[in-house]
């Protein structure tokens, strides 16, 4: 997902301690494009886990708000993600705010009865995210490879409840990091993923590596090869072209059936990421969100065996502002489609407090059908 880290750090710690209040009605009547209906057949959940991105809050709401709509959708998980270089600032030295941010997280997860998935970023599409003084290592390197050991120690003996993980991601998109230009190779971050399985499973967690849907399909055997040293491959999941034009609401059958044939059979499959904009310069609407979730839990029943879960991106629009600054960070000042992509991936709408967009009413729908 193209987004900045700073949005991480702006809200958990003051959220986290707000009382539980009820969230306030919605700012505006919610839009009714027609009287269309999901209708597909159902499988009944089988264990499978629904989780949602709620740090961004609305205009005047609060993370408590966030949480009390996401409890309507049964949330199972809560998605998180961090750059390594925000957690540690120096070489072993863990006080960056994402160290207070990530307990405060934990302690709230584990009161409310949610689970956590987080993203690690040592590599993700803008760039490297490793510390300072490993500038220039290899992955493969032991010096790389003893420090990202030491960092999980801390995370999760000192941080984050380990009981409460249900994905760990290391590497955000890293079919689109430019390896290349970054004096990296997929082969050498392979076997860097290798090397660091194994404490990651002895906190009972397993270890994904997280690329794009289509990217890794696009890159012959380099990422089928990589996953046979990891426990799952995670994915993000936006169907667009590359000027950001949605496709058709229809592709998620087709989509998955493509990721799922693409791999080694047995690969399991973590949907770190699933979010269809409702721009106007995206070609989109809240109608085609709308069918595009309807249908995309249809194809995850076709799959659920390999698909254990799927987080929904984003739980609210974000400002303008916002959707601007994230643009300029990955080059693309003023493209107005990739900007009003960051800005309407939400369920729910920014403004005030927000109102839910009929994707948030179908998935409501969907989770029940499947007694979630």
């Amino acid at each position: 997902m193209k987004r900045i880290f700073s949005f991480i750090v702006v809200y958990v710690l003051l959220l986290m301690t707000l009382s539980c209040k009820e969230p306030k009605k919605n700012s505006v009547p919610p839009i009714t494009e027609t009287s269309w209906t999901c209708s597909h057949g159902v499988v009944l959940r089988s264990g499978r886990e629904i989780g949602f991105d709620i740090l961004n809050t609305t205009q005047s709401g609060s993370f408590e708000n966030n949480f009390i709509k996401a409890q309507e959708l049964d949330i199972n998980f809560i998605q998180i993600l961090q750059a390594w270089n925000q957690y540690e600032t120096s070489a072993g030295v863990y006080n960056g705010s994402a160290v207070s941010n990530l307990s405060a997280l934990s302690n709230y997860a584990l009161a409310k009865g949610v689970k956590l998935s987080i993203v690690i970023t040592p590599i993700d599409i803008p760039g490297r995210f490793t510390p300072a003084y490993l500038n220039g290592v290899k992955f493969d390197n032991a010096l790389m490879i003893s420090a990202f050991n030491n960092f999980i120690d801390h995370l999760f003996t000192q941080t984050v409840n380990p009981s409460i993980v249900n994905s760990f991601s290391v590497g955000n998109e890293i079919d689109h990091y430019n390896w290349a230009g970054n004096g990296d190779s997929p082969t050498e971050y392979q076997n860097f993923l290798a090397a660091i399985k194994a404490i990651v499973n002895s906190y009972g967690i397993d270890l994904h590596f997280t690329g794009t849907l289509k990217g890794m399909q696009s890159q012959g055997s380099t990422y089928t090869s990589m996953s046979n040293v990891v426990d799952k491959v995670s994915v993000t999941y936006y169907p667009q072209s590359s000027s950001f034009i949605v496709n058709d609401p229809n592709v998620p059958e087709a989509d998955l059936d493509s990721l799922v044939n693409f791999f080694p059979t047995g690969t399991d499959f973590f949907f770190q990421e699933v979010g269809y904009q409702t721009g106007s310069a995206n070609g989109s609407s809240e109608l085609k969100q709308a069918q595009f979730f309807c249908n995309f839990f249809k194809a995850w029943d076709d799959h659920k065996d390999v698909i254990s879960a799927a987080s929904i991106l984003r739980f609210n629009d974000v400002s303008r502002a916002s959707a601007e600054s994230t643009a300029v960070s990955y080059g693309l000042p003023g493209n107005e489609a990739f900007i009003q992509y960051i800005q309407t991936l939400g369920i729910r709408t920014w403004e005030g407090n927000g109102y839910d967009k009929q994707s948030f009413q179908v998935i409501k729908s969907e989770i029940q059908k499947r007694n979630w």
